[in-house]
C-alpha cells in the first residue's frame, strides 16, 4: 500500500482562495486576472508562498486553469440532475489523504482541494466515502459552491457501516443523493437481501433518494439488480477488460451500457466510473496510459449518447492493491496539479447533455 508521508496542513490557502472565488464571482475576467496577481503577491510580500500554504517553504501547487465563463447546474432532483449537466465528478481528496493509515484531511485542504475543482467549472460532486473527515465534504462543497452533492457510504464491514450512516444523518442537509456500497456485492462484502434492505432504511431515514455501485457485470449477471435504489449506477471500467485502444475502449463502453438499458428500457442508468489512467507503477509498462490518451478517451466518450460521471478527480497514491494503474486514474496529479484533460476538454464538460 502507499508509504506513509508527512502530513501538510493547509491553513493560510483556503482564506487565500475563497478571496479569489469571492473576486470572480464580483468581476469579470480581466478584473479577475488583474486582482489574483495583486493578491498573489501581497501573499509573498506577507510571508512568502510557504507561509500562504501552511508547508513550510515547499513550492505550491500550480494554479488552476482560469474559470470557465458559464458552466452547466445542476439544479434537479437526483437522479435527474446526473442527466441534465455533464460536469459532475467524482472525488476523494488529493495526498496526503490515505485511508489505509487512517490519515485523513482537514477542512482547510479538503476546502483547497474542492475550490480547485469549482473553479475548473465542477458543479456536481460524487463521493465514495464519509468516513473520518470526509463527512465535512458535502458540507465544504456546498460552502464552495458545488450545487449538487452525492455522498457515498463505503461499506467495508459493520463497523465502517455505523460510521457512515451515522455521519450520513449528521450531513443530511448538504446531501442530494447517497450511492451505499461500492462493488460490495462483487467481493462478497454483504448479501443482495441486506444491501436492499439497508438502502430503504437510509431512504427513510434521509428522504434523499439513494442507489448501489456494481461492475457492469453484475448487472449483466442479475438484471433485477438495475432496479435497486433509486436509479442504475455501474462502472463500466474498458482498461480493466485489457482494452488498450482508445477507440475500442469507447466502442465498449457504448456497447455495453446499451446492453444494460435494453435490460431495463425505462430505467434510469449513469455510469459512475468509467477512466482512463494516465501511468502506472513500476515495473509495469503501459504505454497506452498517458495524459493524450486519457482526454481522447473522455473527449471520444463525451460525444456519445452515455451519460457518466466524470473523475477521478485527483489521483490516489495509495490505491495500489487494484493494479500497477490504481494511483493514476486522475485528472490531476495527488499534488493538485492538472493534467492535460482539463484545459482540453473544459469546454466540454462544463456544458449540458
Amino acid at each position: 500500500m502507499g508509504g506513509s508521508q508527512t502530513r501538510c496542513t493547509v491553513t493560510g490557502m483556503p482564506k487565500f482562495i475563497e478571496g479569489l472565488a469571492n473576486v470572480n464571482r464580483q468581476t469579470n475576467r480581466r478584473e479577475f486576472i488583474d486582482l489574483t496577481g495583486k493578491l498573489f503577491l501581497a501573499g509573498l510580500t506577507s510571508g512568502g508562498v510557504g507561509s500562504m500554504l501552511g508547508c513550510g517553504d515547499g513550492p505550491p501547487p500550480p494554479p488552476p486553469p482560469p474559470p470557465p465563463a458559464s458552466p452547466c447546474m445542476p439544479s434537479a432532483m437526483v437522479p435527474q440532475a446526473l442527466l441534465s449537466c455533464r460536469n459532475w465528478i467524482s472525488f476523494s481528496p488529493p495526498s496526503p489523504f490515505n485511508p489505509n493509515q487512517n490519515i485523513f484531511p482537514d477542512d482547510g485542504q479538503l476546502n483547497a482541494a474542492l475550490t480547485r475543482l469549482f473553479q475548473a467549472g465542477w458543479r456536481g460532486l460524487v463521493t465514495f466515502s464519509l468516513d473520518g473527515t470526509l463527512g465535512d465534504v458535502p458540507r465544504i462543497a456546498k460552502q464552495v459552491g458545488f450545487s449538487e452533492v452525492i455522498a457515498g457510504l463505503f461499506w467495508f464491514d459493520e463497523a465502517q457501516l455505523a460510521r457512515e450512516k451515522a455521519a450520513a444523518i449528521a450531513a443530511v442537509q448538504f446531501i442530494d443523493g447517497f450511492v451505499l456500497g461500492n462493488e460490495g456485492l462483487q467481493f462478497g462484502r454483504y448479501t443482495r437481501q441486506r444491501l436492499e434492505t439497508e438502502i430503504a432504511s437510509l431512504r427513510a431515514s434521509t428522504g434523499r433518494p439513494a442507489t448501489t455501485n456494481e461492475p457492469f457485470n453484475q448487472y449483466q449477471s442479475d438484471p433485477t439488480l438495475l432496479n435497486v435504489g433509486d436509479w442504475a449506477f455501474p462502472n463500466i471500467h474498458p482498461w480493466l477488460q485489457g482494452i488498450r485502444s482508445v477507440p475500442e475502449a469507447v466502442s465498449f463502453v457504448q456497447t455495453t451500457y446499451q446492453n444494460l438499458q435494453s435490460l431495463t428500457p425505462s430505467r434510469t442508468i449513469v455510469v459512475k466510473e468509467s477512466w482512463w489512467p494516465t501511468a502506472v507503477d513500476p515495473p509495469a509498462n503501459e504505454p497506452a496510459a498517458t495524459e493524450s490518451n486519457q482526454t481522447a478517451f473522455f473527449k471520444e466518450l463525451a460525444a456519445t449518447k452515455i451519460t457518466f460521471v466524470w473523475g477521478e478527480a485527483y489521483d490516489q497514491f495509495w490505491k495500489t492493491a487494484e493494479g500497477s494503474q490504481g494511483p493514476h486514474w486522475g485528472f490531476h496529479k495527488s499534488d493538485m496539479t492538472a493534467k492535460d484533460i482539463i484545459s482540453a476538454l473544459q469546454s466540454v464538460y462544463i456544458g449540458s447533455y
